[in-house]
Formats: structure tokens, C-alpha cells, sequence
């Protein structure tokens, strides 16, 4: 058998083969075919998320290597040459771009090692998954700067050149580095890969993953642990109790002692380098005290903190001020070292005299909250007990929406003998705005001082209860709603000795036991009677459904009622005036009065009748007892009685049948009652459509003579005509006659003034040139409006047929002026 053509096939196919593997290292873009750089740990399955060391070593200038080591989910420490907190995001980068970077052609690249810097590699680059792992060897670097190209082998194949783009590397070199050379040249170093931030480098949120935190310097020290419900708590110095999560939200100096646990964490958190420049590297024991960084210096600050699942706390060394030329830098930098780090970190703050000052006397970081600010929404009952007096406040859900548009909640009193009935939300959330006030404590008391609370010395005592707002009980109409079940524990109060600036309060139950001194405002907020905290809403109701009106003038009586089609007031009584109509402007008036009243103060609950009597509202005999009857018949008046005057004139005592308190009104509303004329101010109503006849009489002055002149207008289809006594030629404006019926539709008095008529009206033709008279005509009735002399303002006297024997003041500038002369009338 002939084997030759087998074996010429056999090496063209392996030749073929070759071409390809080549092709598929050195050709570049998408028909690569290659498993990358990190090919042992991608055919192990391993993801780039489960590497957990990453190892760099440079051989020159000399040999040294860094190792990083995975302490949790995308959190890096630098574990060799020494232990430090490094940019994780950094250390993530390396990893993410050796799984990325793929070989590209390059028409250079040759199998000389020595050509490309490859026989002796100046940087290596290893990651690592438990026991596997994948080395990368970097060569030298062509010119191009971000085009350059980079020459690199793997440690499964050494022999092997490959290149790669620089620019893929950028988490291994430096950022701008343009010339060519071996790879250790632009390699980052530790610098580099240092965390900038020296305290919670790898906390996504240091202020809320930190779990305690110490602060000593100069033998004094300030200690801090956080529960599991979130309460920072003083464990040094003792009995300091709860300190202050937020601190005080005004300016601070910054040579004073911080006030919150927040913002004294976000300083410290904020300790960092600006640049790589601010790292000194590799700095011996004995070099720390020019430094001030002994651990011993009494003047050093050491401060500890101690992250949530961290096996230990963090340390870091505040030290001395750096200078140049012997004075502090501008802006002011400060030396610090991180413990088990040889390396000095110049940090730029302005801080350090604060955090001296807080660990020195921490008092300015006790909780100072009375009631926690961050739950007051969450309170669902208070008691005030002063002497045997007790205000029962409890919170309802409110199912009508609030101003926002959602349900609200509504606060009321129990305990009374008309209860429940609703508290006045105002004076809830003022009393609340006091107690939860953040840092609302004067000062908090280091040790109990009993004497302050003992019974003499109580002014006072506040419950508060937790939850949510009770919902409603379904009870029978009529019946009230019972009063709900506090849950226990309470927080209380006990507000006790006070002296010319403060009052002690005790804090005991539910929340943390404190002594405090609070302002005596507070205490007076917490005093104030049942009364205050009523509600003083009246009941209302709606103008439009009013059909009776009824009130007294001391022993006079008035009673009106409304028609409700036309909306026309007619008077019942005064039997003078019953039948007559009565002005529904006025009318109105009165309502409106009734339906703003609002309280300005709750004078008393549940009066005795000799305060009734004393104040004017004997149900027998009040100074006014006003009815208003509605159009309802579950709902069918409301009734209020106004009574005497205060001693400053200003406000009379008044009370609303079916609420259980006296309040001052304002005195308006009474004189309303008392004076308004409410006869009908309308002289006469005609519907302009309907009138047939116009007769008008005057221009005496204008035109002389010793007799009104006159001129008369009938209409005659649509047609307005003059007739005799006018003129037939008289061209007559329809238009202008139009505007003058809309004039005279309904002409209100301004005011009615007497039944008999006296010379200085001018309301006689022979005595006054400027008298004046209006007939109109309306379905076969005359009405007449006659104007005389000028009177107080616009006005001028008046009599009409309309309200036969009364003399009235009218407004009658818009009438004259288009009568003003006869011609005014026409086209």
C-alpha cells in the first residue's frame, strides 16, 4: 500500500490548522477566535465575580509585589507589602479588563521574546479563584498613546507573544502615560490602589453601616454604640445615655465640639487625601513622632470605628498640622497614619479642634429630645394631668381627605361630661411641636436628682402612647363613640421644680430613662387647661336652605321668612311691618354673619347658670337669641344667643345651642342684629320687557319756566314712540331708553330717612329746579320714583309709590346722567 498521499494530505491538513490557531492570535476584530487572556480560569467556569486575590509583581527597580484580597461582596484589602484600605472600584477594574481584553493584530509581532520585552516580563499580573488561577506577563508598550499597543503573554503559554491595546488596560497604568518602554515604568503602584477616604473605605454608607465608635485623646475619651433599633448610646462617659443622631441643625464653629452622632461620623468619614501626592509611603516607627503620630502622644487623636460584621475596628491617628516653612498650610491639612499602615496621609480639614473638643467633653452630643422627632406621627393618645384636672387626647383615623388630598387623622377629648367631642388641632399640634421638638432640653441632668420630683415639687405630668391612629367604632346613632384602649408602655413625663429659666422633667417608662431641664414655655404648653384644647368650631349651615330668620331687639320681636322660589324675605313680625316685604340683601347679611362666626376665645365649658346670667345668656331672658330655620327635616335650625358686652367693648358673650362652651364673638355681629334696617331697600321691581309707558318730568333749571317740562314715550309692538305732550318730530333712541328701564328695574334706597316731608328734600316741584320724575308704566300700573335735593355723597332724596310716606336717600348718578337733558334720549 502506497502511504505518500496519505501522509502529503496529513501535513497540509496540520498546516492548515496552524494558519488558523495563528490567525485566530494575532488577527483582530470579530472573526478573532480566541478564550482570551485568562483562558485557565474561563474554561474552569470561573466568573470574574468569584475571584478573590489579585496579585501584581514588578521586578523593577526592584522586586515587589502587592496582593489584594477579596473581604467581601466588591470589597478589596491590600494584605502585602502591608495591610491598607485600597479603591475596591480600582481592584474591580484589573479583574473586569483581563476577562475583557482580547489579542489583536499586529503586523510586527514576532516570536522574539526579547523584542517585546518578554524574557523577562517587568510585570506580572495573577487572579485568583481559590485553587485556580491565571497569570498575565506585560511587556514593553509601543508609541501611540491611547493607540499604543501593549506586548503581553499568559502563563500557559509563555513563549507566545500576544499584543493588546494599551488603552484596554487602564486600571493597571497610568492615565496620560504616552512613552514607550517597559511595562513597570507606567504600572500603578500602591499609591495608586490606596483608598483615598481613610475610615469606612468600603461602607457603601459609613454613617449607617458604623455599629460603635471611640474617640481618646489627651487620657479623656468618648465612647459610642448603636443597639439594633438604631439608638446611639454612651459608653463613655457613664450615665451620659442616648446621644443625638442628628445634632443641632444651626451653624457650628469649626473649633467647637460637634453635637450629633451624624455629622461627627460624616467628618470622620470624611478624612481623605486629595491626591497620591498627600501619600507618604513606606514610613518607619521611629518616624512618626515628627509626625505626632505616636499611639501613645497624649496630644494624639485616636479614633476607632467599628463597621457592622467587621472582626475589627478600624484605626486611625489624627496628628500635628502640616507646615511649610514653619507655618500651617492654607487650606489646613493634617498628618494622619491608619493602624498596622506604614504610610503618613497629609488630610485636608479644618475639623480637628472639634473632634479634640467632643472627646473632651461630649456633653454637647447627649440627646436633648424630649420625645423622639422622628415618631411624633406615630402618637395616638396623650394625657395632661395638672393637679386632678386630666386632658384625654386620643388620635382617630380620619377617613375624609386632608388638604392634601389623603386621609387625615382627627384628635379628640375625652373625660368631659359632653364627650367625645373634637379637640382643637391647632393647640394638638402645638403641644406636640413642643414635645417633639429635636434638642427641645435645655440641658440633660448626669445624674437623677430625686428631690426635683419629689410630690410638692410635680407641676405637672404628660402620658404619650404609641401606635396607629384608632379607627372608629361602629356604635348605634345617637350613641357616643367610646373612648379607646391605651397600649401600654407609656413614655411620662413628670415635670417638677422649676427655677427662674427651667423646669426638671423626668422621662421615665417607655424610651430611655433621663433627667432633663426644659424652658418654662414647655411647662406652660403642658398646663393649659381642657378649654383650650376644645374645639370652638361652630355648627354651620348652608345660606340656601335658610327659609326663617328670627331674632329679638330686646323685647321687640322680628320674624322673617323666605320664599323659596323667588328668594323674597316677608316679614311675620313686627305686627307693623308683617306681610311687608323685607330686603333679602340684608338679609343675607345677617346669614353670612351667622355662618363666619368663629370664636375668638372659649370663655368657659359647661357654665353655671349664674354665669349665664352674669354674662348675659340666661336661657330665660339672653340679651339676643337669634333662630335660623332650615329646609331640612332632620336638620331644623340652629339657634344662638348673644349676650353682654366685654369690659373692653370689643367682643359680647355668645354660645351656639348644642355646643357645650361660651365664646366671645366680635361685637359686629351683634350690632348687625341690633341696628340693620331690613325693611326692603328696593323701591319697586319692573321687568324692563314688560313696560309700556315712560313719563318723564323735569329740567326746570335746564330749560326754565315756571313748570317741569314733560316728555312721554309709549311703545307700540316693539316700538318705542313719543307722544303728546313730546314733541312728534322727537327722534326717541330705543337703545338709550333700554339703558335707562335697566336703570330703573329694581332702584335700591340707601338709606330711609322720614314719613314726613321737609322743604330741605326738594322733593316739590315749585321749590326745587332740579326736581325730577319717573312713571313707568307695567302691565296697566304706574310706578313712580321722584328725585329731589342732594343729600350726604352721591345721593339725593327720594319718595316713590313704591314705599308710599317714606322719605329715602338714593344713589341716582346712573339714571341722571342719562336724563341729564332731554336730548340725551335721543338718536
Amino acid at each position: 500500500m502506497n502511504f505518500r498521499p496519505t501522509v502529503i494530505l496529513f501535513v497540509l491538513a496540520a498546516a492548515i490548522v496552524l494558519a488558523l490557531v495563528v490567525s485566530a492570535i494575532f488577527d483582530g476584530g470579530k472573526d478573532v477566535k480566541t478564550d482570551g487572556l485568562v483562558a485557565p480560569l474561563t474554561h474552569a467556569g470561573v466568573k470574574d465575580t468569584e475571584i478573590d486575590t489579585v496579585e501584581l509583581v514588578r521586578s523593577e527597580p526592584s522586586e515587589e509585589r502587592l496582593t489584594f484580597v477579596k473581604v467581601g461582596n466588591k470589597k478589596w484589602e491590600l494584605r502585602e507589602p502591608v495591610s491598607a484600605k485600597v479603591d475596591s472600584v480600582a481592584v474591580e477594574r484589573i479583574i473586569s479588563q483581563l476577562y475583557q481584553a482580547k489579542p489583536i493584530k499586529y503586523n510586527e509581532l514576532s516570536d522574539n521574546l526579547v523584542a517585546h520585552g518578554l524574557d523577562k516580563p517587568t510585570l506580572k499580573v495573577t487572579l485568583k479563584s481559590q485553587d485556580k488561577s491565571a497569570t498575565v506577563n506585560f511587556g514593553s508598550t509601543t508609541i501611540g498613546g491611547d493607540r499604543a499597543v501593549m506586548f503581553v503573554t499568559t502563563g500557559v503559554a509563555p513563549r507566545r507573544p500576544l499584543a493588546v491595546r494599551r488603552a484596554d488596560f487602564s486600571a493597571l497604568f497610568r492615565d496620560g502615560s504616552k512613552s514607550d518602554g517597559a511595562a513597570w515604568v507606567t504600572a500603578k503602584w500602591i499609591t495608586d490602589y490606596r483608598a483615598k477616604r481613610l475610615l469606612g473605605a468600603n461602607a457603601m454608607d459609613p454613617t449607617s453601616e458604623v455599629a460603635a465608635l471611640k474617640i481618646t485623646t489627651g487620657g479623656k475619651e468618648l465612647a459610642l454604640t448603636k443597639s439594633p433599633s438604631g439608638t446611639w448610646t454612651f459608653t463613655a462617659p457613664p450615665g451620659y445615655g442616648e446621644a443625638d443622631d442628628a445634632g443641632s441643625s444651626g451653624p457650628t464653629a469649626t473649633t467647637g465640639a460637634f453635637t450629633g452622632v451624624n455629622p461627627l461620623l460624616a467628618a470622620l468619614t470624611g478624612l481623605q487625601a486629595m491626591s497620591n501626592d498627600d501619600f507618604l509611603e513606606n514610613q518607619k516607627p521611629e518616624d512618626f513622632a515628627k509626625y505626632g503620630l505616636v499611639a501613645n502622644d497624649p496630644k494624639v487623636i485616636r479614633v476607632e470605628l467599628q463597621l457592622k460584621g467587621a472582626p475589627a475596628p478600624e484605626v486611625l491617628f489624627i496628628g500635628k498640622p502640616v507646615e511649610e516653612n514653619g507655618k500651617p498650610v492654607v487650606p489646613s491639612k493634617v498628618y494622619c497614619r491608619i493602624d498596622g499602615d506604614s504610610a503618613v496621609v497629609k488630610v485636608a480639614t479644618d475639623r480637628v479642634e472639634s473632634l479634640r473638643q467632643t472627646a473632651v467633653d461630649p456633653r454637647e452630643m447627649r440627646n436633648r429630645d424630649v420625645l423622639p422627632p422622628s415618631k411624633r406621627d406615630e402618637i395616638n393618645a396623650i394625657d395632661l394631668t395638672v393637679g386632678s384636672a386630666v386632658v384625654k387626647l386620643r388620635k382617630f383615623a380620619d377617613p375624609a381627605p386632608a388638604a392634601t388630598g389623603a386621609p387625615g387623622a382627627r384628635w379628640v377629648l375625652f373625660g368631659g361630661p359632653g364627650d367625645p367631642t373634637d379637640a382643637k388641632r391647632s393647640e394638638v399640634e402645638a403641644l406636640l411641636t413642643v414635645l417633639t421638638r429635636p434638642r427641645a432640653a435645655e440641658d440633660v441632668l448626669t445624674a437623677p436628682d430625686n428631690a426635683a420630683f419629689a410630690a410638692p415639687e410635680t407641676k405637672a405630668v404628660v402620658k404619650v402612647w404609641y401606635g396607629p391612629a384608632e379607627q372608629p367604632a361602629k356604635v348605634e346613632p345617637g350613641k357616643p363613640q367610646p373612648e379607646p384602649k391605651v397600649k401600654d408602655p407609656a413614655t411620662e413625663l413628670t415635670f417638677g421644680r422649676t427655677d427662674a429659666l427651667a423646669v426638671f422633667v423626668r422621662r421615665t417608662g417607655a424610651g430611655a430613662p433621663a433627667d432633663l431641664k426644659l424652658s418654662l414655655a414647655t411647662l406652660a404648653q403642658v398646663q393649659k387647661s381642657r378649654l383650650v384644647f376644645l374645639d370652638p368650631k361652630l355648627k354651620s349651615f348652608n345660606a340656601g336652605t335658610v327659609v326663617r330668620l328670627a331674632f329679638n331687639r330686646g323685647a321687640e320681636q322680628y320674624d322673617m321668612t323666605r320664599n323659596e322660589t323667588t328668594g323674597l324675605w316677608t316679614f311675620a313680625k313686627p305686627d307693623g311691618r308683617k306681610g311687608k316685604t323685607a330686603d333679602s340683601e340684608k338679609a343675607t347679611v345677617l346669614l353670612s354673619t351667622l355662618t363666619l362666626m368663629s370664636p375668638d376665645r372659649l370663655v368657659a365649658e359647661n357654665p353655671t347658670p349664674d354665669e349665664l346670667k352674669k354674662w348675659g345668656l340666661d336661657p330665660a331672658a339672653p340679651h339676643t337669641k337669634i333662630t335660623v330655620g332650615l329646609n331640612d327635616p332632620a336638620d331644623k335650625e340652629r339657634v344662638y344667643e348673644l349676650g353682654a358686652e366685654t369690659e373692653d367693648k370689643k367682643s359680647v358673650y355668645a354660645r351656639q345651642d348644642g355646643r357645650p362652651f361660651v365664646f366671645l364673638a366680635n361685637t359686629a355681629a351683634a350690632e348687625k342684629f341690633a341696628k340693620e334696617d331690613l325693611r326692603d331697600m328696593t323701591i319697586f321691581r319692573v321687568d324692563p320687557a314688560k313696560v309700556t309707558k315712560i313719563k318723564l318730568r323735569g329740567w326746570r333749571g335746564l330749560l326754565g319756566g315756571p313748570n317741569p317740562h314733560e316728555y312721554q314715550f309709549e311703545k307700540k309692538g316693539t316700538a318705542w314712540a313719543p307722544v303728546a305732550p313730546t314733541p312728534a318730530e322727537f327722534a326717541v333712541d330705543p337703545a338709550k331708553l333700554d339703558q335707562l328701564l335697566t336703570a330703573l328695574k329694581t332702584p335700591r334706597a340707601a338709606a330711609f330717612v322720614n314719613i314726613r316731608l321737609e322743604p330741605q328734600y326738594g322733593l316739590e316741584p315749585a321749590i326745587n329746579p332740579d326736581w325730577f320724575e319717573f312713571t313707568i308704566e307695567q302691565d296697566g300700573k304706574p310706578h313712580t320714583l321722584v328725585l329731589g335735593s342732594k343729600s350726604d355723597g352721591p345721593n339725593v332724596y327720594g319718595m316713590s309709590s313704591g314705599v308710599p310716606g317714606e322719605v329715602f336717600t338714593i344713589d341716582a348718578t346712573a339714571i341722571r346722567a342719562l336724563t341729564d337733558k332731554p336730548a340725551s334720549l335721543q338718536k
